[in-house]
C-alpha cells in the first residue's frame, strides 16, 4: 500500500519517483497562508487520496449561540484536501486551480471537535481532475458535509493516470 503519514516520513512505502512529488505537495500545503492560518494539518497522503485535519479553535465558531463552526471553514478544508488528492494522483508537481467546488452541508458542525476531511481524486483526465471529499468531526462516523470538485491541471510531463495507479 502506498502511504505517506507524517509520523513515518522516514519509512516511505511510496515508489522513490513519487516521494519527491508527495513530499513537495505536503510542503506546498504547509506553506499556503490560508491553510497555515486556519491550522490545517496533513494527516495522510495516498496514491490518489488525502486526509487532512483542522484542529478545533474557538475562532472557528460562526454561531456562538449554537456553538456551530463557520460553513466557510468546511469549504476551505474540502478545497485544500481535494487539491492535495489531485497532487497525489498526478504524482508530479504542476499548477492546479479549483474550477468548481460544490458542497452539501448535511448537518451543523458542532464546535469543540477537530474536523477531518478525506478526499479522493477519482478521475484524472488530460487537463481536469475530479474529486470527492467527505468531512466529519473527529470521533464520529457521521458525515457533516460532502464536496465534489473539479480542478484544472497545468502542463504535465508524465502520463500517469488513476487507472495506472490502481493496477
Amino acid at each position: 500500500m502506498n502511504v505517506f503519514t507524517p509520523s513515518d516520513s522516514d519509512s516511505y512505502q511510496i515508489p522513490p519517483s513519487a516521494i519527491s512529488a508527495i513530499k513537495a505537495a505536503k510542503q506546498f500545503s504547509d506553506n499556503v497562508p490560508h491553510n497555515r492560518d486556519l491550522g490545517m494539518l496533513v494527516e495522510s497522503l495516498r496514491d490518489s487520496s488525502a486526509t487532512m485535519r483542522l484542529p478545533y479553535r474557538d475562532l472557528l465558531i460562526g454561531d456562538s449561540e449554537r456553538d456551530w463552526i463557520y460553513s466557510s471553514v468546511l469549504y476551505s478544508l474540502a478545497d485544500a484536501t481535494s487539491g492535495m488528492a489531485v497532487f497525489c494522483a498526478l504524482n508530479e508537481l504542476t499548477s492546479i486551480a479549483t474550477l468548481d467546488l460544490r458542497i452539501d452541508y448535511l448537518r451543523p458542525t458542532q464546535a469543540g471537535y477537530d474536523l477531518i476531511a478525506h478526499a479522493t481524486c477519482y478521475r484524472l483526465a488530460r487537463q481536469v481532475a475530479f474529486t470527492r471529499c467527505t468531512l466529519r468531526l473527529e470521533g464520529s462516523n457521521e458525515i457533516c458535509a460532502i464536496a465534489t470538485g473539479t480542478f484544472y491541471c497545468g502542463k504535465r510531463t508524465g502520463d500517469r493516470t488513476i487507472s495506472t495507479i490502481e493496477d
